[in-house]
């Protein structure tokens, strides 16, 4: 049987996962002195320093929004932008591109307005549920019951819809 390399562990990861990667990174760095390229290079690095964790871990997914965001928060707290570098060459194939370019589009970003709008916990439940969170897996991490992320979820898109019709 052959057990995959940590750089090929790694190179999987990071292509299973490169959509919400880029979509993160867009997300947090908006308005932010930050460029997506830079986040997502320094969550690339922190998701290296890590992947020996992920193994403990049941949803790889979680694991890597959690170390992606965390990555950031530390970023944009430190507010410091270190020159970049290329980490490896076989990276180079992962067009950034057309997802960056969805994440920069008009529409997305007021929906992303509209979205700040909402409390801090509706927000994230409602940013976690874009990003393909179960309300089960988001009831984990928000620590209310999944039939209260539901609700919230459903009275938070009502808000939106609310908020979008009254700007026509």
């Amino acid at each position: 049987m052959h057990s995959k390399t940590k750089e090929e562990e790694f190179k999987s990861l990071v292509i299973r996962n490169k959509n919400l990667l880029w979509h993160i990174c867009s997300d947090y760095t908006l308005s932010a002195a930050l460029e997506p390229d830079d986040c997502f290079q320094e969550v690339l690095i922190a998701l290296w320093e890590s992947i020996g964790t992920l193994s403990q871990i049941q949803n790889e997914r979680m694991w890597v929004y959690r170390v992606a965001t965390n990555t950031i928060l530390m970023l944009l707290r430190n507010k410091q932008n270190r020159p970049t570098q290329p980490i490896d060459p076989y990276l180079d194939d992962l067009d950034s591109s057309a997802v960056t370019d969805f994440y920069r589009h008009e529409d997305y970003l007021s929906l992303l307005q509209l979205i700040d709008g909402l409390s801090p916990i509706n927000r994230l439940i409602v940013r976690y549920h874009l990003d393909g969170f179960t309300f089960k897996e988001i009831s984990l991490i928000v620590h209310l019951t999944p039939d209260a992320v539901a609700k919230r979820y459903e009275r938070s898109i009502e808000k939106i819809k609310q908020q979008y019709e009254d700007t026509l």
